[in-house]
């Protein structure tokens, strides 16, 4: 009994700290309670005590990470793991001491790599530095951002499209498009929209490297011909590392990712693409599109740039207020 007893405790400990960043979600709820039963079934029924807050805490773990993998792979690993760990338990009870003892070293390996995987590609997760993915949910505002840019075809035209209805936005460019159509820059700050730094080139290769750096040209770009200083950085695709974060923080950027991401690439018309940003967005969301999208000039951006006014007439009617970055923070 007192080892159940402990057993529990430690499993409400786990629960706890698992948890305790996003307890004000009602999934997060769901998932600790479901996490907590899991726990309590194998602490209760099947090993020894050591082996069941093992498999308590490598359930646990799973589960915390299946809940900020936002990212399909990694959703995919996490569920291998715990069947994974199920298996162990299973290896355990058939005495087969080889067998769990690697099994249950392959878990511990495979967790510790997942570990990176999801901090670093889930664009709101704080594991590894500090940076923001949405505002304060207590207010109305909604930051429309932009990415890729800039773009000959688009970027413009949606600056335009948003200055005629008196709102401001905030365009993340690549240093690469920067350099290579400057009048766009200009073009679209003359409208009254924000520009911030998405990082040298478009491309995402290297980013897990210490040696990163792709910050400072494309700053230095951005000041030679819009005459000002970022305020902000986002790392491409949402992959961000300490030493990117550390960087960033260095040069006076602060680093904004997104909890909403418009899947506006591909065969996607306007109105899928409004629709699937509008049943994301909640007061306080950052929602990032893309105006342009790697090096490429004469990529088709139509479904976008007709998506956009069905996304403001959407915020209109849910009674939010889109806004830059710069507005929101």
């Amino acid at each position: 009994m007192r080892n159940r007893v402990l057993a529990a405790g430690g499993t409400a400990g786990v629960v706890v700290a698992l948890f305790a960043d996003a307890l004000s979600t009602r999934w997060t709820l769901a998932g600790a309670l479901l996490a907590a039963v899991i726990a309590a079934f194998i602490a209760s029924r099947f090993v020894a005590v050591a082996l069941r807050i093992a498999c308590a805490m490598y359930a646990l773990g799973a589960l915390w990470l299946m809940r900020q993998a936002l990212w399909l792979p990694a959703f995919i690993v996490t569920v291998a793991l715990f069947g994974v760990a199920i298996g162990c338990v299973y290896a355990r009870q058939c005495r087969r001491s080889a067998v769990h003892v690697v099994a249950f070293a392959a878990v511990s390996l495979v967790l510790i790599a997942s570990f990176p995987l999801v901090g670093g590609t889930n664009p709101r997760v704080e594991w590894f530095g500090s940076l923001v993915s949405h505002g304060d949910r207590g207010n109305r505002d909604v930051a429309l951002t932009f990415n890729g840019g800039p773009d000959a075809n688009s970027s413009a035209r949606i600056a335009a499209m948003l200055a005629a209805r008196g709102i401001h936005a905030t365009f993340f460019v690549v240093g690469d498009n920067v350099r290579a159509r400057p009048e766009i820059v200009r073009l679209v700050q003359s409208y009254g929209q924000e520009i911030a730094n998405l990082s040298d080139t478009a491309s995402s290769d290297g980013w897990w490297s210490p040696n990163w750096n792709g910050l400072k040209s494309s700053e230095d770009v951005l000041h030679a011909i819009s005459g000002h200083c970022s305020a902000f950085f986002r790392p491409a695709h949402g992959r961000h590392t300490p030493w990117m974060i550390s960087r960033a923080e260095a040069s006076g950027l602060r680093t904004v990712t997104y909890d909403v991401e418009a899947i506006d690439w591909g065969p996607s018309t306007s109105k899928q693409i409004a629709a699937q940003v509008l049943k994301s967005v909640r007061p306080g969301s950052i929602v990032m599109m893309h105006d342009g999208i790697g090096d490429a000039t004469t990529l088709d951006r139509a479904a976008l740039i007709g998506a956009v006014p069905l996304i403001l007439d959407g915020l209109r009617a849910r009674d939010l207020k889109p806004v830059s970055l710069g507005e929101m923070f």
